[in-house]
């Protein structure tokens, strides 16, 4: 069972999302919470498995959220679920160390591919809504492209391979071209740095 809490102050989320992921209906259990606060004072460290947050909660602030909780439950996956569907606050967050971004249109089955993505692989930051396409201003090509947005969306190197039609160990030669590259140690820092540099 992955115990998961929803920080999140609208109500109607809240219940949808405890009364989906109910206990008695699978593997995700998901508790909530309506603030930080309350989440921090009423649970320990062992309650928590996983961490569902909303961007914008009232009389706060996202960095300070994040910190708070990366504090309290040091080293448990956090998913942002919000309405803020800007590259300017995934960037922000990817660098503030969070482990996917998700926006609140997603339906529940996004919501628990985003959670065993993260669990399984560690990050979920798939692509913006149609409106924000990614526009690649950058010496990638085409396969180097597809290859790390499918790695950005939390696919695991299997799954890549086939997806783009090549071997696991040309996914894993293209992945250490571009780490020696752009000089990152892990393929999550990969990822964020040509988030950086290139999803303008």
């Amino acid at each position: 069972m992955i115990r998961v809490i929803a920080i999140e102050d609208e109500r109607l989320i809240v219940a949808g999302l405890t009364g989906t992921f109910h206990s008695s209906r699978g593997e995700i259990q998901i508790r909530g919470f309506f603030n930080v606060s309350d989440a921090i004072e009423g649970l320990n460290d062992s309650d928590v498995d996983f961490i569902i947050l909303d961007l914008w909660l009232p009389g706060s602030d996202p960095m300070n959220n994040l910190k708070c909780l990366k504090e309290k439950f040091p080293g448990k996956p956090i998913l942002i679920f919000t309405g803020e569907d800007s590259l300017e606050w995934r960037k922000k967050m990817m660098h503030a160390g969070v482990n996917g971004y998700i926006c609140k249109t997603a339906d529940p089955c996004e919501i628990k591919r985003a959670i065993e993505k993260i669990i399984e692989h560690g990050t979920y930051f798939p692509s913006v809504s149609p409106d924000i396409q990614y526009k690649w201003k950058n010496p990638l090509n085409h396969t180097e492209q597809r290859i790390t947005v499918l790695l950005s969306e939390g696919f695991r190197l299997l799954a890549i391979a086939k997806k783009v039609h090549l071997s696991v160990t040309a996914v894993e030669k293209t992945l250490a071209k571009l780490r020696k590259e752009y000089q990152c140690a892990n393929n999550t820092m990969l990822i964020m740095v040509l988030t950086e540099k290139y999803y303008l």
